[in-house]
């Protein structure tokens, strides 16, 4: 690790601060960072990690506070900023988490709450993922936290009742990198939906998909009032 970290430093260390100098959140320099260098020199990305969180989030800020007046400005603490500040904790969460679960099927839910989330789910604008990206062969629909309308039930509510009352399945999808991963699914009418099973404080998205439609305007089409 000393080794690398040596090495690569008379490099690091101007890039740091020239992204810092742009205004650049100290969070999103170290990602950069992370990647920029670990892909240049094929460092093992726990070497990397420790080498440049050392040195974008102390010598490369120090350098910038003594030449900027706004260095008593702080980095806000949301979901995403705490996801990234703490990804290898949360990661390793994540995947304890889903080591932990047995496959189950789904268990029966109360129709009194069932009819709770069908009227929830029925006012939130789901976005259907874009067709020439990285879910071009998984077409499904999403919502992010912060659009969620919570005038019947809470993002975090609606989470835990998945989580709850869901099937726990192998994944049978078309991405490569998920194959054999377990997954949490509660079907609500034609719809199975998931989350990526991350801690509730960070988890940020709700997913949905329905087996009928095979294409990405299939579910464009989806009116957004039926289940």
């Amino acid at each position: 690790m000393g080794l690398a970290y040596e090495a690569i430093y008379p490099e690091v260390f101007p890039r740091a601060l020239e992204l810092l100098n742009t205004g650049m959140d100290k969070f999103y320099v170290a990602a950069k960072i992370y990647k920029q260098f670990a892909e240049k020199y094929d460092i093992p990305e726990n070497e990397v990690n420790t080498a440049m969180i050392d040195l974008s989030l102390s010598e490369a800020e120090e350098s910038y506070k003594l030449t900027n007046k706004k260095s008593d400005k702080y980095v806000s603490l949301n979901r995403e900023n705490l996801y990234k500040m703490n990804k290898i904790y949360y990661d390793k969460l994540k995947k304890e988490r889903y080591e932990n679960l047995d496959l189950r099927d789904e268990l029966k839910m109360p129709q009194k709450i069932k009819n709770i989330l069908e009227e929830s789910i029925k006012i939130q604008k789901w976005i259907t993922v874009k067709s020439d990206g990285e879910y071009s062969t998984l077409p499904h629909q999403y919502v992010v936290r912060h659009n969620w309308n919570d005038s019947i039930i809470s993002f975090d509510f609606f989470c835990e009742l998945l989580r709850q009352y869901c099937s726990v399945e192998i994944w049978k999808g078309t991405l490569e990198n998920w194959a054999g991963r377990k997954g949490e699914y509660l079907r609500i009418g034609n719809f199975k939906y998931f989350d990526l099973g991350w801690p509730l404080e960070v988890t940020t998205v709700l997913n949905r998909e329905n087996s009928k439609y095979k294409t990405h305007e299939e579910y464009r089409n989806h009116p957004n009032e039926e289940i």
